[in-house]
């Protein structure tokens, strides 16, 4: 039989957590340090980012006690987020100031800064406009007046 979760058993497990989203930090950082292949590098950072996400969600969101429906919920999420990913990858890294400052000189590099400080700048915005809209229709759905 589980044992109930106290105060005293959930700090110990944030701790254990926390401990271990410090060590895999250490661990990505270690590996920029490497110099291994660019792939390689990206493949295991990628691995840890997901470790870490996976931990983040599980212990801190308290998803671990979630029901089957969430899961789901959360895998279409992520298939959906990964698809979105794939599909604009080339525009992207088209848009990547340094993957093709070589190639295309000044007006390439130009336009890679161009496109990624529109995106940083933008990307605030969309947040705020998602995050509203989600606490206008949560209110609506209860029946109280924004």
């Amino acid at each position: 039989m589980a044992t109930p979760a106290t105060p005293h058993n959930m700090v110990k497990t944030y701790l254990a957590v926390f401990a271990a989203l410090a060590i895999l930090t250490v661990v990505t950082v270690t590996v920029t340090q490497l110099h291994l292949a660019r792939p390689v590098a990206i493949g295991i950072a990628a691995t840890i980012a997901v470790v870490k996400v996976s931990l983040i969600a599980l212990f801190f969101m308290h998803l671990k006690s979630e029901r089957g429906l969430i899961y789901a919920i959360v895998f279409i999420a992520l298939v959906l987020v990964g698809l979105l990913g794939f599909i604009l990858l080339p525009d992207i890294a088209h848009a990547c100031a340094v993957c093709f400052s070589s190639q295309g000189g000044a007006p390439g590099l130009a336009r890679g800064f161009y496109w990624g400080t529109l995106l940083l700048l933008a990307l605030p915005f969309f947040l705020v406009i998602t995050i509203a809209t989600a606490i206008v229709l949560a209110a609506k759905k209860k029946g109280s007046h924004v």
